[in-house]
């Protein structure tokens, strides 16, 4: 057991100790403030979050966890220490506060404080408070399994590989009203004449480029943790573009790759402002494959601490998949380990789990601007990143983006470099 001595004993000291030394360690722990207690334990270790005189492994205390309510305006400092990024370091830079790192990057802290975000409201990484070149480092997991080492400890090592496809479309031309069908092959036929060949080959075939649903489903099948996540919503608002959820066809898709891989819901755009959409949503997902719906990722990774994942919870999610960057490749909170949702307004952790993506085929192409080749070697290095410490390589890829059809040609390749 560890026993850790701190002049205080708040949710958020408990909460960063929970994951270090349960979820990393197996560990458990105790936490006082009575330093004759502390003395008398027989405790295997014993940690002085202190600047008291007492026996242990002593360990820097900013002080800053025994706050209590949001600050609005609060930003870390921050250095290198060690080659490593730290936050709340000591003056003078020789040691900082682990335990308070772990808090601010987990609780997704400055993701409460106003930021101005994108055209989706999402908390970017320009809104960040950190430097943009540490967002592909996993540095929380680098200083923690260090930490662990240096008191005798044995970090788990519980590295796994987790691909996950998003439904946004299900068909690129099936599956749809008459008078959508119609619209969109005049279209095809005045302004995008390209289409009109794919159109042929798919009525020779009986194939749409975006039913990849088999090989998703091959390529899946040796990860037990894989994932795949439907949008069960078909709306005319530009952001939610799923085909018609009722049809025979999409039904049947569902069906048949919910009895080889794991399905949760992607809620629609238009749930983030319907607070009835999502449980609809999930109970619709829910009938055509009969499996309760735990699991979940949000459409465009938008999401705001913490009504979006409050209305998770309120719905019966109990892991959560969203928390990547949409611009950028890397590690949102500093980690490829799960770790619980603490919602820093009510100041206690909460019954939803965070699985953190570290890359997805959209961020590589539309944003970062990189071809197949440089999108495979990336997610390689964050992959091998995550190895070395032990946590979980999760990744995005869309059905579109596994259709080998226009720019995303090459791009089934990508995603099996990331399996490999």
């Amino acid at each position: 057991m560890v026993l850790v001595f701190s002049p205080y004993v708040h949710p958020k000291l408990h909460f960063a100790l929970s994951e270090i030394f349960l979820r990393r360690a197996g560990t458990p722990f105790k936490i006082t403030n009575n330093p004759d207690l502390f003395l008398r334990s027989e405790a295997s270790v014993k940690i002085n979050y202190s600047e008291e005189k007492l026996p242990g492994t002593g360990l820097y205390n900013s002080g800053w966890l025994n706050h209590k309510l949001l600050d609005p305006d609060f930003k870390p400092a921050y250095s290198l220490q060690n080659n490593q990024p730290c936050l709340f370091p000591e003056t003078g830079n020789k040691r900082f506060d682990l335990f308070a790192t772990c808090f601010w990057l987990l609780s997704r802290y400055e993701e409460y404080q106003p930021f101005r975000g994108d055209a989706y409201g999402r908390f970017c990484l320009k809104d960040s408070c950190l430097p943009r070149e540490w967002a592909t480092e996993n540095f929380l997991d680098v200083q923690i399994n260090r930490f662990l080492n240096n008191i005798g400890l044995q970090p788990k090592d519980e590295f796994r590989i987790i691909p996950t496809a998003d439904i946004d479309i299900a068909f690129k031309y099936l599956a749809r009203p008459p008078h959508i069908r119609v619209a969109a092959f005049l279209r095809d036929l005045l302004i995008r004449r390209e289409h009109l060949a794919e159109r042929t080959l798919m009525k020779q075939q009986g194939h749409d480029p975006y039913d990849v649903f088999d090989w998703l489903c091959t390529a899946f099948r040796p990860f037990p943790d894989a994932r795949i996540f439907w949008q069960m919503n078909r709306s005319r608002n530009g952001k939610d573009r799923q085909v018609n959820v009722t049809h025979a066809l999409f039904r049947q898709r569902v069906q048949a790759s919910s009895a080889q891989i794991k399905s949760g819901i992607h809620p629609s755009w238009d749930s983030n402002s319907n607070e009835k959409q999502l449980p609809e949503e999930i109970s619709a997902l829910e009938q055509i494959i009969g499996q309760k719906i735990v699991e979940s990722r949000q459409h465009f990774l938008a999401c705001r601490f913490p009504q979006t994942f409050r209305n998770l919870i309120k719905a019966g999610i109990q892991w959560d998949y969203t928390l990547g960057w949409a611009e950028q490749a890397g590690f949102r909170a500093g980690t490829a380990w799960p770790f619980a949702f603490y919602d820093v307004l009510q100041d206690r952790p909460e019954s939803l789990t965070f699985i953190p993506s570290c890359i997805m085929d959209v961020s590589c192409r539309n944003y970062l601007g990189l071809n197949a080749a440089e999108s495979a070697r990336l997610g390689c290095i964050l992959r091998e990143k995550t190895r070395q410490e032990g946590g979980v390589f999760c990744f995005i890829v869309h059905n579109e983006s596994m259709s080998e059809t226009g720019d995303w040609q090459g791009w089934q390749q990508v995603a099996e470099a990331w399996m490999s």
